[in-house]
């Protein structure tokens, strides 16, 4: 689950939010330790968006879709849609703070080893 978002202008070109996990999750083909981690997106030279997930313990990349969503307002705060599957959790979408668009999280789910 997440504790909180720390959103806002911030003098990092591309980042889009802050938040703190209190439990690890699935990101991608990534597992990603509970933290605070800073989200932004990463130009790569292609035509798919691109999200950087950096966290005390390093970053991963991570391939997104950007959609719009129509039932929502830009006066929404951020937030993320995360699936919980046999107790482990799996980022599935970001919203963004002040806009009626998200980034749905692309591949496979990483499995975890118990």
């Amino acid at each position: 689950m997440i504790l909180g978002w720390a959103v806002g202008n911030t003098a990092q070109a591309g980042e889009l939010m802050k938040a703190k996990f209190e439990q690890s999750f699935a990101v991608g083909q990534s597992w990603l330790p509970a933290g605070e981690y800073r989200i932004r997106t990463v130009d790569v030279g292609g035509d798919q968006p691109v999200l950087m997930f950096q966290g005390e313990y390093g970053s991963v990349l991570v391939v997104a879709n950007r959609n719009r969503d129509e039932a929502r307002t830009s006066t929404e705060k951020a937030g993320a849609v995360l699936r919980m599957e046999n107790n482990k959790m799996y980022l599935k979408r970001l919203n963004v703070a002040g806009s009626d668009y998200g980034y749905e999280i692309l591949g496979t789910p990483a499995v975890q080893a118990d």
